[in-house]
């Protein structure tokens, strides 16, 4: 039985090589990685045929990594990108020298290429993913994603194939991860996946608190008359000027996007 499939027993330590520093001793109870992981997000290796066990809090779920040697269950977080949460956990999506030659999210060097089942988002390739393994060495087949691409929401099982890009039609051999480039390999995560942050005036939502009348949708007139807010319609609520998608003084168009919104 190859060693590189063993479970670690007894606390011992891995190494990871980084090139922004000497390779260290990476104990699963204190490493920087490890304290970022949620308790149970442990791994087991087993031999094919046997049954594994995890046990998966609501908000993890168990991705299966399938390999010549067998496979390993990892806990990823839901909402977690597939290629992080293997990297994070000790496996990898990558071949080889591909560890250190890889695009690190961006989609576009194909390294990454999975055949990919379960409940992952987007269920279908995107087009960005599609474009890229229609080129050579790879072809578009049912199943085939890139692991920097694809979001687990639920239990996911991944195959990798042999060969730098992972193309072969034998399955490679299992690998620990190399994190060359520390916490840089997951810089570009939310971008590639989650776009960017929404807007902290109104949280995505394009309507904030009408500033008129406080939010209350009325207001206490003259003479101590309750009057309607003419500004928001009684709503309370207006659109966000802060992430308009246009001209935020384009009063024609504020009110044009205010009528669509749902009272």
């Amino acid at each position: 039985e190859s060693d590189r499939i063993e479970p670690r027993r007894g606390g011992a330590a891995a190494t990871t090589r980084t090139l922004f520093g000497s390779d260290a001793a990476h104990d699963p109870a204190t490493s920087r990685h490890d304290r970022m992981r949620p308790r149970n997000a442990g791994a087991v290796w087993t031999r094919r045929g046997d049954r594994a066990t995890d046990a998966d809090a609501p908000e993890t779920a168990r991705v299966t990594v399938e390999t010549a040697d067998g496979t390993r269950v990892i806990s990823a977080r839901r909402g977690e990108l597939l290629r992080s949460a293997l990297l994070r956990r000790g496996a990898t999506p990558h071949n080889g020298n591909s560890m250190l030659i890889n695009c690190r999210g961006l989609g576009t060097c194909g390294t990454c290429a999975m055949e990919i089942t379960g409940d992952v988002e987007p269920a279908a390739p995107s087009a960005r993913e599609r474009l890229r393994l229609s080129f050579p060495p790879h072809e578009l087949r049912p199943n085939l994603r890139l692991a920097c691409q694809v979001v687990v929401q639920g239990d996911v099982r991944a195959k990798k194939f042999d060969g730098f890009w992972g193309a072969r039609p034998t399955l490679a051999a299992a690998a620990a991860a190399e994190t060359y480039f520390g916490e840089l390999e997951y810089v570009l995560d939310a971008a590639a996946v989650r776009g960017p942050a929404p807007c902290p005036l109104c949280d995505g939502t394009e309507v904030a608190p009408c500033p008129n009348c406080d939010g209350v949708g009325s207001y206490v007139a003259m003479g101590g008359v309750k009057t309607t807010c003419t500004s928001c319609r009684g709503s309370g609520q207006v659109v966000c000027r802060s992430c308009f998608s246009g001209d935020p003084w384009d009063l024609e168009a504020v009110r044009a996007r205010a009528l669509r919104r749902p009272d």
